[in-house]
């Protein structure tokens, strides 16, 4: 939507323009903007956060004094730096529980699958 949203900018300000504005002032402006969205999408781009959900068996690491000893055994089992995670549903009678891994998107975990 950003995108469409800066190319009918970009259209409007072109087709705007009166005769007393050069082409190569309009080609500078639209390079200016196509410029400073590349740096906020490539350099300054926010950390975009994706999930995975999935079955865990060791119950007894659920309970909050165990927090560290959760994160280090599921970023040691998905080879993913955990940002966060939450505890979706626990079931004491099959001793597991589903957890939603909260972690940032970048190169190396491009290739899992939510």
């Amino acid at each position: 939507m950003t995108y469409l949203f800066v190319i009918i900018g970009i259209s409007v300000i072109n087709a705007l323009s009166s005769k007393k504005v050069s082409y190569a002032e309009l080609i500078f402006t639209n390079s200016a903007i196509l410029f400073c969205l590349w740096i906020l999408e490539a350099r300054l781009m926010l950390k975009q956060e994706q999930s995975i959900k999935l079955i865990y068996e060791k119950i007894e690491n659920i309970h909050s004094k165990n927090n560290n000893e959760l994160l280090q055994d599921l970023k040691d089992r998905t080879g993913i730096e955990i940002k966060r995670y939450e505890i979706v549903k626990i079931d004491f009678l099959k001793d597991v529980a589903e957890i939603t891994l909260f972690f940032n998107v970048n190169g190396t975990n491009k290739n899992l699958q939510s």
